[in-house]
């Protein structure tokens, strides 16, 4: 036994070695559980970096999830400046199969707005629609209550600013004049024809524009052009013989026209007589538009519809005679 330095007697002293030793697991202990916080923590962070259903939502990070995330009253969500595909501020993207949308907007009040775009710059567009797939809107509208869509600007309150149409897939009028209508609609029919409300009401006051029994509008050359000559001279096929029915093919008309202005004149006749004209697949004999008289060089106006190859029939009872025909307009 020796005295240790505080005077006590009977208490065995350390030595240097057990010192040492105690130190050194004191350190290991203490690093132990610095490792095991650092592991801790980064556990924590790679679960929060993969959020799954009931984790933390943070920003930066990819999340993960397939439940419904819900927020509920006040300013629920504001972006400022967003910097994600395409510089949105909000952006939603989807790729499962019909009915699935981007971005989904509904109000169920009386008076609202699902969804609104505002752009407030020198340009600008408030809503923005694009679809990449093979088939599927940009941006669709749709309400059981009023419009589906409704566009508001300075210079047009809707632009189509891509191909230039606008589709009216979807029948949308009865096809008749007694339908109910409000005055401005442009609306169609299931026989494809385009129909204009000039007055609110049921019935409404309509007026057909087009459609495919429908000639469409007028279309005036600014001068006449040449459609046929028959004169040799000229490389044509030569006299109408007396009585003879004639299909020709005319040149210069526009594709897509429906119906053709046309001035005939008929050049010295051997005799007198009438001609009539016709589609080129209409076989039957028509009332004559024109007559004409022996040696007598005579003209008329008269409107045909064309048929395949742009042809007429010509129906000739008299003398015989040369025939040229301008193309005056036409309709589309």
């Amino acid at each position: 036994m020796q005295d240790d330095s505080s005077g006590k007697v009977g208490q065995p002293t350390r030595s240097e070695a057990e010192v040492s030793s105690t130190s050194r697991r004191q350190l290991l202990a203490s690093g132990a559980a610095t490792v095991a916080a650092v592991a801790a923590v980064a556990g924590l962070t790679s679960k929060k970096a993969y959020a799954a259903n009931g984790d933390n939502f943070l920003v930066g990070l990819t999340n993960t999830g397939t439940a419904q995330t819900k927020l509920d009253g006040g300013s629920t969500l504001w972006v400022q400046d967003g910097a994600t595909t395409g510089g949105a501020s909000v952006y939603g993207s989807q790729g499962a199969s019909a009915g699935s949308y981007g971005v989904h907007g509904a109000h169920s009040g009386t008076v609202g707005v699902g969804v609104y775009g505002d752009a407030s710059g020198s340009s600008g567009i408030g809503v923005y629609g694009r679809a990449t797939g093979t088939a599927g809107p940009g941006v669709r509208g749709e309400s059981e209550l009023g419009p589906g869509l409704v566009g508001s600007g300075l210079d047009y309150d809707v632009q189509a600013d891509g191909s230039g149409r606008l589709g009216l897939t979807q029948a949308g009028q009865a096809g008749s004049a007694a339908d109910t209508g409000a005055a401005g609609t442009l609306a169609r029919d299931e026989s494809a024809n385009l129909w204009y409300c000039t007055t609110s009401g049921s019935p409404g006051s309509w007026r057909k524009l087009a459609g495919p029994n429908t000639l469409g509008s007028l279309q005036l050359l600014s001068e006449p052009e040449s459609a046929y000559d028959s004169r040799l001279e000229t490389g044509g096929e030569g006299r109408l013989e007396k009585n003879e029915v004639r299909v020709v093919s005319l040149a210069n008309v526009p594709e897509g026209a429906t119906a053709l202005l046309l001035n005939v004149t008929l050049l010295k006749p051997k005799g007198s007589g009438s001609l009539g004209i016709t589609a080129g697949d209409v076989t039957a004999a028509p009332p004559p538009f024109l007559w004409f008289k022996k040696k007598q060089t005579t003209a008329n106006s008269t409107v045909v519809q064309p048929s395949t190859g742009d042809s007429v029939r010509l129906h000739s009872a008299g003398g015989k005679m040369d025939v040229t025909i301008d193309l005056l307009g036409y309709w589309l």
